[in-house]
Order: structure tokens, then sequence, then C-alpha cells
């Protein structure tokens, strides 16, 4: 939690999972602490940080066999004492711990470099390293504004400018790492303005630092599946930030930075497609981290949606219109995405929609991992298409999602699409497109839109013969399960504990909790 974060018997003591060396004296030091980094960010792009919030959504009913597994979310009913949105809340500050840790020390030793070099003595650090480190500052900062900022999509309301200002609207900010047990010296949130600014400026530096390297060291890394950021990654990062947050013209460039490249092209294959979730490589896949064969730590979604341990049961099935969403004739995302499978749920076989879209790759030990796809083109070219729309580019928007549709289902929609009917068509293929990658609560809270679950799968059985309606094993209580317009439960509430241990959030926690 973040007041843990503050409190420590050590004042210099090494957060948890990073080297655990009593220092930081040379590069190898810093170059261990780099793969911490990327650890954390390995980890806080799969899993649960994607999972929870599409399960929360309107796109997934769970079953009755589900156990009550994320029940609390699923079903609306979830409180600031939920162990799984403490479990996240926590693990985002414990990062941006490690984050600060690693840019302090960072710091302090270009200082001792840069002494040095003014002494006239021999420097800590040759050129290339140097360069090296620069690049490592980077992808900290990044790293930790990747953390504010799922935070800050999650725990704060959606953002307008009418809001900016509003205090204690934004995240407790921390900026450096100092624990402290003195409860006085712990944050209150700040505003939402100042939240952004700081994530913003992260993703500035970030992307200063990564397309300097580029560009005067090597670029060899500026490719699709890449296993360290590069700088078409921070600005695929900065246009998402900026859509959420209606800065629409930055939205757009950095979008479209991102494709007008041509570096990350769209999949247009079945083939291809399988691959990107089969083999966790694709052209348009912008950042790969990487998790070698043997590691046991790459993330399964699958399991989220699907039981591991009872493997023809199903936690989670995709609510009835999202298989019907896939009605082009030659839509590659069909079958990788949903397909229609025989189950066993409560002792009844029945037929139904199972979400098979990260089914695993199998150069991985274990059951259904994957290496997490935190950033595509795909996103991109609908980003671009949404922001253009609110920039008033009608034939803009509808070029970008046309690349998009062309490449997944060889059809376009029609030179006439405009005004609602385009907006439509936005949203509803980001919802197909993006579907389990933790975008739909989001997307939802974002737009202003409420839902009620369906679980109407009458097409399903009737299709497929069903002697027990496919519906009814889905958890009735999940099925009653409304979100009005800006519903409070679109944000997440402050821990109970976190409120408990930082006396500054007293009267700070989201309205409904």
């Amino acid at each position: 939690m973040l007041g843990a974060l503050f409190t420590s018997c050590d004042m210099d003591q090494i957060p948890e999972g990073t080297t655990g060396i009593d220092d930081i004296t040379n590069y190898t030091d810093l170059f261990e602490l780099r793969n911490q980094v990327y650890s954390g960010l390995r980890g806080a792009t799969a899993g649960s940080y994607i999972a929870i919030p599409d399960i929360q959504a309107d796109q997934f009913n769970g079953s009755v066999d589900n156990g009550n597994r994320y029940g609390t979310i699923a079903n609306k009913l979830f409180t600031s004492n939920d162990s799984d949105l403490e479990a996240l809340f926590n693990a985002c500050y414990s990062r941006i711990s490690h984050t600060n840790f690693f840019l302090q020390k960072a710091d302090s030793l270009l200082e001792v470099n840069e002494a040095a070099l003014e002494a006239g003595t021999t420097p800590k650090f040759s050129a290339d390293e140097l360069i090296e480190i620069e690049r490592y500052i980077g992808e900290a900062k990044f790293a930790r504004a990747y953390a504010y900022f799922y935070l800050f999509d999650h725990w704060c309301q959606h953002y307008t400018a009418d809001k900016a200002e509003t205090p204690a609207l934004g995240l407790p900010l921390v900026k450096t790492f100092a624990p402290s047990k003195d409860q006085a010296t712990y944050p209150g949130r700040s505003t939402m303005k100042a939240t952004l600014e700081f994530i913003n400026k992260d993703l500035e530096d970030a992307f200063q630092a990564l397309d300097t390297y580029e560009t005067t060291y090597s670029a060899d890394n500026a490719g699709p599946n890449a296993i360290y950021l590069n700088s078409f990654t921070v600005a695929a990062m900065q246009a998402r930030v900026a859509l959420y947050t209606e800065q629409w013209q930055t939205a757009r460039d950095k979008a479209a930075y991102v494709t007008e490249t041509g570096i990350f092209p769209l999949v247009t294959t079945e083939a291809a497609y399988t691959a990107m979730w089969a083999t966790d490589n694709a052209s348009e896949l912008l950042f790969v981290p990487f998790a070698s064969s043997g590691e046991q730590y790459a993330s399964s979604v699958w399991n989220f949606y699907n039981n591991l341990q009872a493997g023809n049961s199903v936690d989670y099935a995709p609510a009835p219109e999202i298989y019907l969403s896939y009605y082009y004739q030659n839509d590659i995302r069909e079958s990788n995405n949903v397909r229609l499978n025989a189950m066993l749920i409560q002792g009844n076989y029945v037929a139904g929609p199972r979400f098979t879209k990260w089914e695993g790759n199998n150069s991985l030990e274990g059951n259904r991992l994957n290496r997490p796809h935190p950033f595509r083109s795909a996103e991109m070219y609908l980003t671009l298409a949404e922001a253009e729309y609110m920039l008033g580019n009608t034939d803009e928007a509808r070029a970008a999602l046309n690349d998009l549709i062309i490449a997944r289902a060889k059809v376009k929609y029609s030179d006439t699409l405009a005004g609602e009917q385009l907006l439509t068509a936005i949203k509803s293929e980001r919802a197909t497109e993006l579907l389990g990658e933790g975008f739909r609560l989001s997307d939802l809270k974002r737009w202003g839109e409420g839902f009620t679950r369906n679980v109407d799968y009458s097409a399903y059985d009737n299709g497929l013969k069903n002697t027990v309606a496919f519906g009814s094993l889905m958890s009735s209580i999940g099925a009653d399960v409304k979100y009005a317009p800006n519903d409070d439960r679109y944000t997440w509430p402050i821990p109970a504990a976190e409120m408990d241990i930082n006396p500054q959030l007293a009267g700070q926690q989201n309205p409904g909790y």
C-alpha cells in the first residue's frame, strides 16, 4: 500500500524486487536494476491488470461454475476492502517506488561522473555507458508513467478540463524514494491536472531519451516485437493518455507517428493473426516484454476466463453479441478471439462461446501463458480514427478506420459514413478489436456510457441444439448488473487500508464508497 512505501526501519532500504545489494555503485548495478524495472513493467501489462477491468464491464458473463472468482468485481459488489483491487493499487505504487529508487541512484552516479570530469580525474563511466544510462533513465520514466496512468485511469474520475484543478481528484504523487514512518509526510491526493502533468512529463522525457538513443546510437530495437522500449512505444502510450484525457490533437499526432512510419503494419492474414497470439510475434506488436521459455512468470490471461483446473469449463463467457460482432465473412479475428465450444457447466453439457484470444504460447513452459502485448498498432489506428473524428476530420477518421477493417476482413466502410454513425462504427470496431485486452471499462467510462448485461444466448441454443439454455448457466447476480452513464463504480475505491494509514486522505475517497 502507498502508506507502507513511506515506512521503513532503514531510510536506505532497497525496495522489494530489486537486486538486494547494499548500494548501487557502478554500471553493472544499474543494469541489474534496469532488469527489475522491466520485470515490473512486464507484470503491470498482463494478467489481472488487463483481465479484471474487462470482467467488470459488459463483454463477459460469469458462469455458475466460476466459484465466485472475481465475482465481487463482475457482480458490482466490490467495496474499498476488495483484496483484488487493493493488490493492483499496491503493486502499482510498489513499482513506482522501484523506479524512484532507480532514478535517484542513476542521478547520483551521474553526478559523481560529472564531478570527476570537472576535476580532471578518471570518469566513472565510459562514453558508451553514459549513452546507455540515459536510455535506462528514459525507460524507468516510462515505467513510472505507465504505473501512474493505470492508477489515474482506474482510481480517478474521467478527466475533463472543468475538473482538472478540483482539489483531491488526482493521485497521491510519490516522486522520490524516501521511506518514512512519519504519517504527516504522506501525500494526499493531488489535482488531476498535477497528476496528468507529472505523467506527461515522464513520457516526454522518455520519448526524448529513446528517440535520441535511436537516432544517434542504435535503432536496432525500434521495430516490431521489441523486447525493450523504443520511441514508438512511448508515442503509443502518449496517444493513449491523450485519447483518455480528451487531448485530441496530441492523440492524433502521436498515433499517426506510429501508423505513418510503416514499421508496424497490421497483420492481414489469418495465419499471421493466429501467430500474434500463439507465438507472441507479429508485425503490429510494438513491445513484447521478454520472458524466457522456462520462466513461470509470464502471464496467463486465459485462466481468468477459463478455469485451468477444469479444462472443459468456463469462468467467464463472452456476451452473446461478441461472437456475432465478427459479421464479416472473411474476418481473420473470428476464429481466434472467440470460438464455439462444447463445455461442461455444473454437470450440463452445452455449447457456447469461449474466449480464446490468449490461448497460450506453446514455447513457454506452463499453462496457457503469453508474453504481454501492451501496445499494438491496431490500437493506434483506432485512436487515430477517434481523434480525427473529434477534431472534425471525417474523411481522415473514416480512412483510419478503414485501414483496420480492410486488414482484418478485406472490406471497408462506405464513403458516406459520417456523423454519429461513424462514431458508432469506431466504438464498435474498438470493442471488437481490443476484446479482452483491458480497454473496455475505460472506454465506457470515458464515453459516459452505461450498460445492461446481456445473457440471452438463445441464438446459440437454437443453432447448437442445447437442451439446457446456455444463459441459464450464467450467474443470476451478474445477469442483473446494470451501469448507469458515469456510474460511480467505473472509478475504483481507494483501498480502505490506505485510507486508514494515510491521514492526508481523509475525506478524499471516491464517491460511492
